[in-house]
C-alpha cells in the first residue's frame, strides 16, 4: 500500500500532479507459485549507463534498502530492475529499452564495486556481470525468468 499523496497542482480532466508524502514502498511486491515472496525496485536511466547518487544506488531510499535487505534474508526473492536508453543505436535497431535484473547481492556488489573504482554510474557491463540482460515480451521485461524465479 503506497502512503497518501499531496495534491500539487489542479484536476484537469481527471488528472493530477501530485507528491509523496512518505517514503514509498519498493515498486513490486507479490507471492511467487509456491508462496515465495518477491520484491523489486525499478530505477531508469535514459542514457548507456545508471547514475549513481549516495547510499545504496540511485534513488533507493535507505528505508526502501532496509525492507528489500530484510525480505532478502527472510528468503524472498529481492531484485533490482534497471531500465536504460534508448539510445540512438537502440532506435536504429528498432529497440527503445534495454531491462537488466540485478538479485539483491549482485546489486550491492555493482553499487559497492562503482564506489571502490569512484564510477560516478553504473554501466551495461557492471549490470550484466552482477545480473542478467533481461528479454522482453510482449512489451515488458521477463524479470522472473532472467533470475531463474518464476516457480514453476
Amino acid at each position: 500500500m503506497h502512503p497518501p499523496v499531496a495534491v500539487c497542482g489542479p484536476v484537469v480532466g481527471g488528472a493530477f500532479r501530485a507528491r509523496w508524502v512518505g517514503g514509498a514502498p519498493v515498486d513490486f511486491a507479490g507471492t511467487l507459485r509456491g508462496g515465495r515472496s518477491v520484491r523489486a525496485e525499478v530505477k531508469t536511466d535514459g542514457g548507456v549507463s545508471l547514475a549513481l547518487e549516495t547510499g545504496f544506488g540511485p534513488r533507493l531510499r535507505p528505508e526502501q534498502a532496509k525492507s528489500l535487505q530484510a525480505h532478502h534474508h527472510a528468503g524472498a526473492l529481492v531484485a533490482v530492475l534497471v531500465r536504460l536508453g534508448p539510445t540512438p543505436e537502440l532506435r536504429r535497431r528498432g529497440v527503445l529499452w534495454r531491462w537488466y535484473a540485478l538479485p539483491w547481492a549482485g546489486w550491492l556488489a555493482a553499487v559497492d564495486e562503482a564506489a571502490a573504482a569512484g564510477r560516478k554510474s553504473l554501466p551495461a557491463e557492471a549490470l550484466e556481470q552482477h545480473g542478467r540482460a533481461c528479454p522482453v515480451v510482449r512489451g515488458w521485461p521477463d524479470w522472473l525468468a532472467a533470475l531463474g524465479g518464476d516457480d514453476g
